[in-house]
This record gives C-alpha cells, structure tokens and sequence, in this order.
C-alpha cells in the first residue's frame, strides 16, 4: 500500500499540508502499519486522558502530554503517523502541531521519513525499518 493509498482510504491531509504526497518511507514505519495502528496499543498513554494530546500548546496539559511522549516506547511511530497522516491538532510523538510544521515541510522537500524523525528525535531513539 504507497502513502497516496492510505492517504486516499480515509485518512486526512489537512489543508496546511495540502494535498497527498508520497514520501520516501525508506527505513521507517510503513504506511499500512502506521494506518493499522496496532502499535498504539503498546503506547504509554493509551490508558490516559485524550485531551491531553489535544490541550492548547502552551498548556500544563500538553506540556505534561510532552513529558510523558519521551519515554514512550512507540514514539517513532507515533511520530511518523502524525506527520504522513497530516495530523494537523494535538501531540504526536512528544510534538506538537507547531513543532512538527517543519518537519512536513522536509518531507515535501523528499527528504526521507527515516531521515526526519532521526533529527527530530535523535538517532538514538529511531529503529531503523526493513520495506515489507
């Protein structure tokens, strides 16, 4: 399944990012199991309150959201969901909408998803992913 199909089977792009794109998903998550979304359930706040992820940017709330996102341990995913699905509100991979602009922006540029979330989450915390 490309990214177009996925975006193309439901999922929002939102107007700030414009239209569907393919992106370079070379080594990252793809987009049939981001779509799946069984890696939501190894998540640290699947049990938690929602609006946290969704509290305005300054908030305690989407700062405490922030917080508890860095030891998550499906925050890449996480991340790369929120960015190829055009999430456009809330907190995806411990950023919120605000920080991740620039990053779609690389993406547009065909920078490759593995590549965007290693600087934005450091290498250290990126599992580089074999294409299915």
């Amino acid at each position: 399944m490309t990214t177009t199909q996925v975006l193309r089977a439901g999922r929002r792009t939102g107007p700030a990012y414009g239209l569907a794109l393919p992106f370079d998903l070379t080594g990252a998550p793809s987009a049939r199991d981001l779509a799946n979304g069984d890696w939501r359930l190894d998540a640290t706040c699947r049990d938690r309150d929602h609006e946290w992820w969704f509290a305005k940017p300054t908030s305690a709330r989407s700062r405490s959201a922030v917080q508890l996102c860095e030891g998550c341990p499906v925050r890449q995913q996480c991340l790369a969901a929120g960015l190829l699905f055009g999430e456009e509100f809330g907190v995806w991979g411990g950023l919120t909408h605000i920080q991740r602009r620039p990053l779609i922006a690389r993406l547009l540029t065909g920078v490759p998803l593995a590549t965007v979330l290693a600087t934005a989450l450091g290498e250290q915390h990126v599992v580089k992913f074999e294409a299915a």
